[in-house]
């Protein structure tokens, strides 16, 4: 059994702290009073993901440690997309394009039966958020009915420069709680959405990471979306129906305020 006062602490989350096993090895595992289901989720989506040849860490065991929760896997870089892009600010256009060269290669890959319906997962997600009034809230589940039609692949749900480590050259995409069977527009809305929108750190001195931030992100966003769309040949229009949707899905997740006010905007303008 793992003692975690005996390893080495490493990062911290919202969620989850991360520990390193041994050299090839780090665990994660949930803050105390975190249920088991969302971390058992991601370790079977992780470990499905890992095995049908999408570039991610490998996952191993899932334990139980002073009744907490969590899983062991392949230890990589903790270089991020985003540390590159901060590291070099006039390559955030190519940066942005290859977020979008890795977005099609998940989209592409086969999705593994593990994973839930994406319709399902929003509609309960959606379905449980107190904050939206219920007469919008109807209407969001009825377009999810109505758009999650058509071919499923893997969705990610939550894919952005954070979630992408670079080690050795190679981009790993990790965080895969939020994976599910869907249609790859509200993958792409959702990628679009919370790049463009992530609100400038006033604190950050460095006015690089500031500028990366606030207008950076709109040029990310923009350069991803129009990569994407030379890829794919995907439909924009249809990924514009999804923008409301997901900023459904992105209240009441411990965002700051003025990202949840944003969205909340973009709610009341849509359902109106």
């Amino acid at each position: 059994m793992l003692d975690i006062a005996n390893i080495k602490h490493l990062n911290s989350g919202e969620c989850a702290d991360i520990y390193q096993v041994d050299e090839q090895t780090v665990l994660k595992l949930s803050k105390p009073g975190w249920d088991r289901e969302m971390l058992y989720q991601e370790y079977v989506n992780g470990k499905a993901i890992a095995n049908c040849g999408i570039l991610a860490p490998q996952v191993y065991d899932f334990v139980e440690v002073d009744q907490r929760y969590g899983y062991t896997m392949e230890k990589l870089n903790d270089v991020t997309l985003l540390d590159l892009i901060w590291k070099h600010p006039l390559k955030v256009i190519s940066y942005a394009k290859k977020m979008a060269e890795i977005h099609v290669k998940i989209h592409q890959a086969i999705p593994p039966n593990e994973l839930p319906s994406l319709a399902d997962k929003y509609k309960k997600f959606i379905g449980e958020k107190s904050s939206i009034d219920d007469k919008v809230k109807s209407q969001i589940l009825q377009e999810i009915d109505t758009l999650c039609c058509g071919t499923n692949c893997i969705c990610h749900g939550d894919f952005h420069p954070i979630n992408v480590l670079v080690d050795a050259n190679r981009y790993f995409v990790i965080d895969w709680v939020l994976a599910t069977k869907g249609q790859p527009e509200t993958d792409v809305a959702g990628t679009y959405l919370i790049t463009k929108v992530y609100s400038s750190n006033k604190k950050e001195k460095n006015i690089f990471k500031r500028w990366i931030n606030s207008i950076g992100g709109k040029l990310i966003a923009n350069a991803y979306l129009r990569k994407y769309i030379s890829l794919t040949g995907v439909d924009k229009k249809t990924i514009a129906k999804w923008i409301p949707i997901r900023a459904a899905t992105y209240l009441d997740v411990g965002l700051s305020p003025e990202i949840e006010k944003t969205f909340r905007k973009i709610l009341s303008k849509h359902y109106n």
